[in-house]
């Protein structure tokens, strides 16, 4: 994601700048560690403030975060935007989405749009707070054709297992390359990401909290599991014929938004379950729980 912490001016119907703005998956933690973050600014012309004079220090501004449902779609799929893991307190939310539809300005931390041509887009979120600081932030899609398929994806226990274990060998290679730890599989946190996964696929719903009101640590605990922590990615997608393709997919998606990415290179995990689910017309639902201490 590229972040943009200065000079940037909201309009009525979206986000504006002294340079051009740029053209235009859910994650989640109990507890979400954040460090803090802020950009120093360093005034080598400025004079040494004299002994007997205070500087007041400089109030620190929001962290705008966009996440995306999803960041490979096919043309025509509805798209959840969301800036819950932005810092700050937030007046204004405003998103460009990068296809040449109109920005918007709302006081949601949620929104929804279609792209309804293939191509390469980036969505930008900026924000604004009640003491009158913005930030931004930006995620990429790829939207492709629409494909048709006459027979749909196999839902059978064989290819969502190849899934599962494919998305966990892809997820420890990139653990690997940053030098952290390898992640055992858990089939007891398994269960609980299956039972998620099925849940959305059935119920026609996408979010860690179910309809009623059921949340990640509610699920561990009801597969009797007290952990220290854990957390939860999700996702869905249209289902690849080849497991290891659809776990590739699944695993770029999660690495393109940074917070489901800074679950997947948390060094606090000791192990990890997936569980996997095909609807009807096809779609594959993904969650990944993470935990430590179960």
């Amino acid at each position: 994601m590229k972040r943009t912490r200065r000079g940037i001016l909201y309009t009525t119907t979206g986000v504006t700048g002294y340079a051009a703005l740029a053209a235009g998956v859910s994650a989640e933690g109990q507890p979400l560690d954040s460090p803090g973050r802020f950009c120093p600014r360093t005034d080598r012309d400025a004079p040494t403030a004299p002994d007997d004079r205070a500087t007041e220090p400089r109030s620190r501004g929001p962290v705008a975060e966009i996440g995306a449902s999803e960041t490979t779609v096919e043309a025509g799929t509805e798209v959840t935007f969301d800036a819950t893991g932005t810092t700050g307190d937030i007046e204004v939310y405003a998103w460009e989405f990068g296809d040449g539809t109109d920005p918007m300005s709302t006081s949601d931390d949620r929104v929804a749009h279609t792209y309804a041509e293939p191509g390469e887009y980036t969505a930008v979120l900026a924000v604004r707070d009640a003491n009158g600081e913005y930030d931004k932030d930006s995620i990429s899609l790829t939207v492709s054709d629409v494909t048709e398929t006459d027979t749909p994806v196999s839902n059978d226990s064989t290819y969502r297992g190849k899934v599962e274990a494919a998305i966990h060998d892809e997820v420890n290679a990139v653990r690997a390359e940053e030098g952290l730890n390898q992640l055992a599989f858990d089939e007891r946190v398994a269960t609980v990401a299956r039972g998620h996964s099925r849940d959305m696929a059935e119920n026609d719903f996408f979010s860690h909290v179910t309809p009623d009101g059921e949340t990640v640590r509610d699920r561990f605990e009801e597969e009797g599991l007290v952990c220290r922590s854990m957390a939860e990615n999700i996702l869905y997608q249209p289902a690849a014929d080849d497991p290891v393709t659809a776990a590739k997919a699944c695993v770029e998606s999660w690495m393109g938004s940074s917070g489901h990415r800074r679950n997947i290179l948390d060094e606090r995990w000791d192990s990890e379950g997936l569980g996997v689910v095909v609807d009807e017309s096809g779609r594959l639902y993904a969650t990944q729980n993470f935990d430590l201490g179960c």
